[in-house]
């Protein structure tokens, strides 16, 4: 649908959400067969097995959100700028989380299949530590508050490069 000028915001029903696109990621594997987007959580990631059977690759938890949505959560200022608005997430998670770990935490916009998506992750499945944060509902009530998410929409999404 075109609108009559770019500034003009499309409607919120126009607006394609991700459960219409959800059903297709959650089917899409690594060339070695693990799934890329898991709804639940993957347990430990584990390496160093001798087969690819004993080894579970690195997950991140958190949402996979289109450009329009995360512009949406940002500040007015810094709406359509796509740095300031991941660098935004980043310190907004920061706050929220108390952690300055840049492993656990990120916005990062995806490629290939995922395109047009960013993943904002706050947590992952290398340690125990980290596998609770998931679970903690005080920090995914405010994060959901900061970024207009649901909860359903949450997802470990699979950031092992060597795997995919």
């Amino acid at each position: 649908m075109f609108w009559k000028s770019s500034c003009e915001k499309a409607p919120a029903w126009t607006r394609p959400t991700m459960h219409s696109s959800m059903m297709d990621l959650l089917k899409l594997q690594s060339r070695y067969g693990f799934p890329r987007v898991l709804k639940e959580a993957p347990g430990l990631a584990r390496y160093g097995g001798k087969t690819m059977a004993e080894v579970l690759p690195r997950y991140r938890f958190g949402w996979l959100m289109t450009f329009t949505e995360l512009y949406d959560a940002a500040p007015e200022e810094l709406r359509l700028k796509d740095r300031y608005a991941q660098a935004w997430a980043i310190n907004q998670i920061i706050e929220c989380c108390k952690s300055k770990d840049e492993e656990e935490i990120g916005a990062y916009a995806l490629m290939g299949k995922f395109l047009g998506l960013i993943c904002v992750h706050f947590t992952d499945n290398m340690t125990e530590e980290s596998m609770a944060k998931a679970e903690d509902d005080e920090l995914m009530a405010a994060l959901m508050k900061i970024f207009k998410t649901r909860k359903e929409d949450a997802v470990w999404f699979m950031s092992d490069y060597r795997l995919m």
